[in-house]
């Protein structure tokens, strides 16, 4: 039987010809049934590439992007449907970057209990009541937004004493971007408990050599499952890799650790920073090893020296940096 669009029959061999297997070889010869079978692949398959396709948006939608501060009203703009954080020109300091926070997302009161520190900070930002109240205000992500001033260039980049900016950048790659799209995932699994997370980093439109620039650079947050999604992204750019070098490739056994980190450094700037290339596509492996096992003074430099400091030149990079797909790593 064949049916139109509104679900009535339009052609019925049985009730045509009655029951028989003259009437079954009718119906299967048909040429209209092998154009619905052709209409029905066709439709699958454009469903199954509009499933990948979404899956490539949702999957890699944590960064932090770098992009001009005429652009707040736009970004304030498409971002209407999500929960808006804007430190604006008030970050001096990591104690300003923590009262802002503490002051929008602390439902638990995680600050009376503990006290101010990066342990606290920690906890609110992790805890499954941000995801719960985003649910509750119905918005689809979050979305911080900061201005780089001269006051928060000037904050000291790594100083073991105090938290500083290598700190500010740690939860908000780490303890934002990561842990939401990848650790609480995982921690409380059944919850569907991710966020869709973008970091904007603010850069004064006087400070950019080319003032039509229309791009942005963007650190972006994948995982090893994420792997061809990130290869199908930005084929046309210059893409270099780089590995974090394993114990196991050196052969010096001694301050390993510093070696490691000299390896690490020199490739981030021989074959990024000194790179002139107009559009750069980089993927960092085995990032987790730059918070475990590097200083996170690293991340200052790729966003800093890199990210921001290509983007004034008109120099246009996404950075992938691919974790593993477990917590372990």
């Amino acid at each position: 039987m064949i049916l139109n669009q509104n679900n009535k029959p339009v052609y019925d061999p049985v009730k045509e010809y009655e029951k028989g297997n003259h009437t079954y070889l009718d119906i299967v010869g048909d040429l209209i049934v092998f154009e619905k079978i052709v209409q029905y692949i066709i439709l699958m398959t454009i469903i199954r590439h509009l499933k990948e396709l979404n899956r490539s948006i949702f999957m890699l939608q944590n960064k932090l992007i770098i992009t001009k501060k005429s652009k707040r009203n736009e970004i304030y703009e498409k971002s209407k449907n999500k929960w808006i954080i804007d430190f604006g020109d008030k970050i001096k300091s990591w104690s300003d970057f923590y009262d802002i926070i503490q002051k929008e997302i602390d439902f638990l009161n995680y600050n009376k209990e503990y006290g101010k520190g990066n342990h606290t900070y920690s906890d609110i930002v992790g805890d499954l009541i941000v995801f719960e109240k985003m649910k509750e205000r119905k918005k689809e992500g979050m979305v911080f937004i900061l201005d780089y001033t001269e006051n928060f260039r000037k904050i000291k980049d790594c100083d073991e004493k105090n938290y500083d900016k290598s700190t500010i950048y740690y939860d908000l790659v780490y303890n934002l971007l990561v842990e939401w799209y990848r650790d609480n995932k995982i921690i409380y699994k059944g919850r569907n408990a991710a966020i869709d997370i973008e970091v904007y980093i603010l850069i004064d439109d006087n400070s950019i050599q080319n003032k039509v620039i229309n791009f942005d650079n963007e650190l972006i947050i994948a995982i090893e499952n994420d792997r061809d999604i990130v290869k199908k992204q930005y084929q046309s750019y210059k893409e270099i890799e780089i590995f974090y070098p394993t114990k196991e490739e050196i052969k010096e056994k001694k301050n390993i650790g510093d070696i490691q980190r000299e390896i690490f450094l020199n490739l981030l700037e021989k074959k990024v920073a000194l790179n002139n290339l107009e559009k750069l596509k980089v993927i960092i492996s085995n990032s987790m090893k730059i918070f475990h096992e590097l200083s996170i003074y690293l991340l200052v430099y790729i966003i800093d020296k890199i990210l921001i400091e290509k983007f004034t030149e008109g120099k246009e990079i996404k950075m992938f940096m691919i974790f593993a797909n477990e917590l372990a790593e």
